[in-house]
């Protein structure tokens, strides 16, 4: 009797080890110090609903550069992939939910692809120094879940990727408006990837001011006047891909035109009314 509740026991605990969540980090066995360095952000979800992910990755800062990213089940960016003080963090959103069905076939997901560039030869450990992943359950649950960190290693040896001479695909920027009731302001969403290395980051314009590097959702403030958000993604060549998106006026257009023709016809009606005087 005491033998089949030690196998009950050692089997529970087998099969509940054996389908428990993992968030790991992915990497190919050798890579070559001349070319772009991938490695993937995967979790298996242990069958269950996710739809937000946050995570902080660590690196040595001393042996790689982090150059940006290419998207995977993660669409909707909170804070994309970014690099401080050699460490990366990505906290990104999920609308209604995946789970491992929408895997590889393996039972795993990619969340990112980050992309690095090696200053040497040698190893590079990578660890998840802490991470959230939220169940799909309306209620907030965190999917309990194992860390796997990975190692890099870099050789001098092997072939090299040729440069990415393409920019990133075509996108199309989306404005949302405030709500007072959720005490949301105005915002432009926008996102794209590179099929031949990686968003290396965003950058807006607006009028005379300057491109400067921002991230998505970037909020604005909405003028009188309508006005144009220029934006524009880089890849980690160097490569752009510009856009835009109209950002309505506080006050309508029509209001405006109605508004222009009233001034013209007074300062006719002015003019007249003194060349009879």
């Amino acid at each position: 009797m005491r033998n089949i509740l030690l196998t009950i026991i050692f089997l529970f605990i087998f099969f509940t080890t054996a389908n428990a969540a993992v968030l790991r980090l992915d990497s190919a066995n050798t890579n070559n110090v001349a070319s772009p360095i991938f490695v993937d952000v995967v979790v298996d979800t242990d069958n269950r609903l996710i739809n937000s992910i946050d995570v902080v990755i660590d690196y040595p800062a001393d042996k790689l550069t982090f150059n940006g990213y290419q998207d995977g089940v993660v669409k909707f960016w909170i804070e994309p992939p970014h690099s401080e003080e050699g460490k990366i963090r990505l906290v990104g959103g999920i609308p209604g939910g995946v789970d491992r069905s929408y895997g590889e076939g393996d039972g795993s997901l990619k969340i990112v692809t980050l992309v690095f560039k090696a200053s040497g030869t040698g190893s590079a450990p990578l660890s998840i120094e802490r991470s959230s992943i939220l169940l799909n359950d309306g209620r907030g649950t965190i999917l309990a879940h194992e860390k796997i960190g990975s190692t890099i290693n870099v050789g001098s040896s092997g072939n090299t990727f040729a440069a990415d001479t393409n920019p990133p695909e075509k996108f199309t920027p989306v404005y949302v408006a405030a709500n007072s009731t959720t005490a949301t302001p105005a915002l432009v969403t926008f996102s794209t990837y590179d099929r031949e290395s990686a968003i290396r980051g965003y950058f807006v314009k607006s009028g005379l001011v300057g491109w400067k590097e921002a991230m998505s959702p970037y909020e604005i403030n909405r003028g009188i006047f309508s006005k144009k958000i220029n934006i524009k993604a880089v890849d980690i060549y160097g490569n752009e891909t510009k856009s835009f998106v109209k950002i309505p006026g506080i006050v309508p257009g029509p209001i405006i035109l109605v508004a222009i023709l009233l001034i013209v016809a007074g300062i006719y009606r002015f003019f007249m009314v003194k060349k009879k005087i």
